[in-house]
């Protein structure tokens, strides 16, 4: 696809993805799901279209229906908790009875399992090995954290990624294992995001300036989102990697036009980083007295 400066329509197939966080945990508010956000941006990296995140209870019954839901409109979906060995660890079993397979136990992960305790020193429960099974015709993602492995099922041209919780042990396994996987499945595709930041300008006075470059639909697209005494400006653009980037440049270049000076600062940069580097290429220093903030002004 040649990109030649305008709006190009948002038609082309793109592979749908879903999210399930399993956990009564993360209903209870008890955890915080960060995981989600995090497959989010990684799935978007890859050129696949996040339709739904969802959260559901640790019971069997409701995670079936959840991903029977899940995988009647998408192409993907992913599984975040539930690969534990106690009894409410539910995630492979519920795969299991949603797709109409059994588990099959799997020798060699039983062994890195029990490899795991013994270089600890520490003596393995036998409940441990319930880890061991996985749903038949599923590719084991070790873990190099901890003893849950992750794991592939591909079934009925639907795909099932399955992955632990902590995201200690999730992470790892996503960028060595996982985004080479989606990759190698929706290849030439990306999505490129850029965040402009603004800061001094009321939202609606940023949508009037912006209005035609935020058409529904369009591709690239531009979204505005109110922060605290900000709005972030999101470009988004999909294609091979250099064309969407070449769309995200020339949409950044239109922004600019308009906005100039409000704009501080793109993507993960902080207003505060942004006047510090100021301060500091100006050979300024910025003293502060305070003392009705207990502190916090000079903290923040």
């Amino acid at each position: 696809m040649e990109y030649k400066g305008g709006i190009h329509s948002a038609e082309e197939v793109m592979m749908k993805a879903e999210i399930v966080s399993i956990g009564s945990e993360i209903l209870s508010g008890r955890t915080i799901d960060t995981n989600s956000a995090y497959l989010g941006r990684i799935l978007m990296e890859c050129g696949i279209s996040v339709l739904r995140k969802s959260a559901v209870v640790d019971s069997l019954e409701e995670i079936v229906d959840v991903l029977r839901e899940a995988l009647s409109r998408s192409d993907l979906v992913m599984t975040v908790g539930g690969l534990g060995p106690t009894s409410d660890d539910l995630t492979r079993e519920a795969i299991c009875e949603a797709l109409g397979i059994p588990l099959v136990f799997q020798e060699e992960l039983a062994e890195k399992i029990r490899e795991f305790f013994r270089k600890r020193g520490v003596q393995m429960a036998e409940i441990n090995l319930k880890q061991a099974y996985l749903p038949e015709g599923a590719i084991p993602i070790e873990n190099k954290v901890g003893t849950a492995p992750g794991f592939i099922l591909e079934k009925d041209n639907k795909i099932i990624i399955a992955l632990p919780g902590p995201p200690s042990e999730l992470i790892p396994m996503v960028e060595e294992k996982v985004k080479p996987y989606l990759r190698e499945k929706n290849p030439g595709e990306v999505i490129i995001h850029r965040t402009l930041r603004v800061v001094g300008r009321p939202e609606s006075y940023v949508e009037e300036i912006l209005q035609d470059l935020m058409a529904p639909q369009g591709h690239p697209s531009l979204a505005p989102f109110a922060k605290t005494g900000e709005v972030h400006l999101v470009i988004t653009a999909k294609g091979d990697e250099a064309t969407a980037r070449k769309m995200v440049e020339e949409y950044e270049r239109k922004v600019r036009e308009r906005l100039g000076e409000d704009i501080y600062g793109v993507d993960e940069e902080e207003l505060e980083e942004v006047v510090g580097r100021m301060l500091r290429e100006r050979g300024l220093t910025l003293a502060v007295a305070e003392s009705c903030t207990g502190g916090l002004w000079a903290i923040g």
